[in-house]
């Protein structure tokens, strides 16, 4: 077994260390590495990260290398059309999670692709019909825009909804570590670690500077009429401008790593 760690198995391909499955949490020292946890049949090579995609069937790593070709160009699609866009990158991601056949998956992979899939797909086909009402009603009757915007549960619904899709994408850089384990790649597997701090942050710093404008305008509500125009325009311009910067950089970071993937995973059909 040349391509094992003599660290994780003996000369006989038996686990010689304490390993945990991954499964149920069974002590598999003394196991052979193509064999089963004892307790819940959990092949071996699963908990020893060693069922590698190379060795998948290749129809499945052709569906794999799709669906990375539509996360990518949903993610390009976004920066001009929105919703769009974020349509064909979570079909995307319906095709990168789709459970392989004959695997036996641990239940916390099973959990992240469910979450990447559920999260973003009730997040975001609950967004598209409120969308598609604000849109009409903007152009046929603004007033009840304004009505409805002002109706509290609304603002409630749509963050909540906008929050799962938040979730379901970080759900999605997990699972795309998972792969990238999976291939054995650390530069796919750093580029999802820096993904979920770039969320994590981009994220933050815009809910940051929303509640500071929020904040700044109610304190400053009296004293608002009496400033200049400039100061006004700047007031409300410069939050405007740092967040299109960070939603920028989220999007480009976003774009590089679905090149990353795509390539990876075209690679390995070819091979």
């Amino acid at each position: 077994m040349p391509d094992e760690p003599p660290s994780e198995l003996d000369e006989r391909g038996q686990v010689a260390c304490d390993v945990a499955c991954l499964q149920c949490g069974y002590d598999l020292r003394m196991q052979h590495v193509d064999g089963a946890c004892p307790e819940c049949g959990t092949p071996v090579r699963v908990s020893l990260r060693r069922d590698r995609l190379d060795d998948s069937d290749p129809d499945y790593l052709k569906r794999l290398s799709r669906g990375a070709g539509w996360f990518r160009v949903g993610v390009a699609a976004t920066v001009v059309l929105l919703y769009f866009g974020l349509l064909i990158a979570a079909a995307g991601v319906w095709r990168l999670t789709r459970a392989e056949p004959g695997r036996v998956e641990p239940e916390y992979d099973r959990r992240l692709r469910l979450m990447a899939r559920w999260f973003l797909v009730i997040g975001l086909f609950g967004s598209l019909p409120g969308f598609a009402v604000g849109l009409v009603l903007m152009v046929r009757e603004a007033h009840w825009l304004m009505q409805v915007r002002n109706w509290q549960p609304v603002d409630v619904v749509l963050v909540s909804l906008h929050g799962m899709m938040f979730l379901g994408f970080l759900a999605t850089w997990e699972y795309l570590g998972v792969l990238g384990r999976r291939m054995e790649d650390a530069q796919l597997i750093r580029r999802c670690v820096r993904m979920r701090w770039v969320w994590v942050i981009g994220l933050t710093l815009v809910c940051s500077l929303a509640l500071g404008t929020s904040t700044a305008n109610w304190l400053h509500a009296a004293n608002w009429g009496r400033l200049s125009l400039r100061w006004q325009a700047a007031g409300a311009l410069v939050p405007l401008g740092l967040t299109a910067a960070i939603l920028l950089w989220m999007w480009v970071e976003t774009l590089r790593l679905a090149g990353v993937l795509k390539r990876k995973l075209a690679g390995l059909t070819r091979g």
